[in-house]
């Protein structure tokens, strides 16, 4: 249960910093506060087996609209902004440690 916390935690950092520079290339005004509770309440959906993905998905575009204000357009090019940045972060780092 220690490396899932771990690798959570390390997860929810790496988004939502990914998140904030998302929203800032945007014009979007969201405090980094709302940003990170957007990810944590998204990462830990993600986290139900076999359903976590899409609900984690639905819940981050929702949350995005709900929270900062946003349209459904807006919301889904910062999500996949997002994930790209953190995928790639992710990536990178596997790279050197293999």
């Amino acid at each position: 249960m220690g490396i899932v916390a771990i690798a959570l935690t390390v997860d929810v950092v790496v988004t939502t910093l990914c998140l904030y520079i998302a929203t800032r290339k945007n014009w979007v005004s969201a405090s980094f506060k709302e940003l990170m509770l957007i990810i944590v309440v998204t990462s830990v959906l993600s986290l139900i087996p076999r359903f976590g993905w899409p609900i984690g998905v639905v819940s981050f575009v929702g949350l995005l609209m709900l929270i900062a204000g946003l349209s459904l357009n807006t919301s889904v090019l910062i999500a996949l902004i997002t994930k790209g940045l953190s995928l790639s972060i992710f990536l990178g780092v596997a790279l050197i440690f293999s």
